[in-house]
């Protein structure tokens, strides 16, 4: 067993001591405060009203980069479709299926799409096109917020320690890169991860997580190449226990998702985890590769019907193709919910998906 790093705590909020010592100068049971007191609360307050501000603008134009190809796919067909005309003709609409398709969304997707804004259309009896595409934008979050309901309780949602998650995906879609984000940002909020490179049918794997934990100050737990996988989740669970340790993310192998000797190792990982850990796995991911399109629908389809399960997608490389459409295709064959987008390859570039954010990026 290999252990590398150790996670480091967030250091704990000023605000509540600026606040007491406010409070502790209140005079006589007068809510009289001093001028001292009061200007640090409300240098504290606007502080953070700023660094608000600055995250949600960082969130914003993570949105926009990553999406940023697709979008320009999409701009010029669209503004066909929305600029110019004064009124939708089956021509436009014709058009509006065609930008569609050409983002990578399904046929099947597409046809629902125009249905329902043909449908908003007639009911509130207008055809300008700048209806037309609030009505489209309308269409696509109400997709996307379909697998909402299966969203499974975070790490943040459940007093379950050490809360288990099971990371899948075929080799290639960024499954290790995406597992080094998601450490990272349980590191910023204060929970120091353990992984697990359960993926012990390739050395390169094995090494490849280890490297990403450094980076991200996170502890490793590996066995040798060739090992079992379900023993390593054990040794990692156990370690988890013995630590204290929140949370277990497990990188699993990911050759062809035709073979189906992956599958049954996946099932035994689970059993694993569910006899060594109440309630485990919490939550089992799917990590899908934006830029295979609707390949990366396949594969979707393949492990949902063969791996019980699945709680939630994360489409990674969304920032590197055109056919970002194709987040609109899995949320509708799938109905899972979608968790995560991958932006871009530093450790941060990792947003928590908004089917509001998305659309409004998509369709501008």
């Amino acid at each position: 067993m290999r252990i590398l790093g150790f996670g480091s705590k967030k250091p704990k909020d000023n605000g509540k001591v600026v606040a007491k010592e406010a409070a502790e100068q209140v005079v006589s049971g007068e809510k009289v405060v001093t001028q001292t007191a009061a200007d640090n609360c409300l240098a504290v307050s606007g502080s953070r009203q700023e660094e608000r501000s600055d995250r949600n603008e960082a969130v914003r134009s993570r949105w926009a980069n990553g999406l940023s190809k697709t979008r320009e796919r999409l701009s010029t067909s669209l503004g066909r479709v929305f600029l110019g005309a004064k009124r939708m003709s089956p021509e436009l609409f014709a058009e509006l299926e065609e930008a569609l398709v050409l983002a990578d969304v399904g046929v099947d997707t597409v046809e629902k799409i125009v249905s329902r804004v043909s449908e908003d259309l007639r009911r509130r009896e207008l055809s300008k096109p700048d209806v037309v595409k609030s009505s489209v934008k309308q269409a696509i979050i109400e997709i996307l917020s379909s697998g909402e309901s299966k969203r499974p309780r975070s790490i943040l949602d459940t007093p379950q320690r050490p809360y288990v998650s099971l990371i899948v995906g075929v080799n290639g879609t960024g499954k290790t890169t995406t597992i080094a984000k998601l450490a990272w940002r349980y590191k910023q909020m204060g929970i120091a991860p353990i992984l697990v490179a359960a993926d012990t049918f390739r050395a390169a794997a094995i090494e490849q997580l280890s490297i990403w934990g450094e980076r991200v100050g996170a502890d490793v737990i590996a066995h040798t190449e060739g090992s079992s996988p379900a023993a390593v989740v054990f040794d990692a669970i156990a370690a988890a226990k013995s630590r204290r340790e929140d949370i277990v993310i497990v990188d699993t192998a990911g050759r062809l998702h035709t073979k189906r000797n992956l599958m049954a190792e996946l099932a035994k990982i689970s059993r694993v985890a569910a006899a060594n850990a109440e309630g485990a796995p919490h939550e089992t991911l799917l990590i899908l590769d934006a830029t295979s399109g609707q390949n990366a629908v396949a594969q979707a389809k393949q492990f949902d019907e063969w791996l019980e399960g699945i709680t939630g997608i994360v489409l990674a490389k969304i920032d590197g193709t055109a056919k970002g459409g194709v987040v609109v295709t899995i949320a509708d064959e799938l109905s899972l919910p979608i968790l995560f987008l991958g932006t871009g390859e530093k450790v941060d570039d990792l947003v928590e998906f908004d089917p509001q954010a998305f659309a409004d990026a998509l369709i501008g």
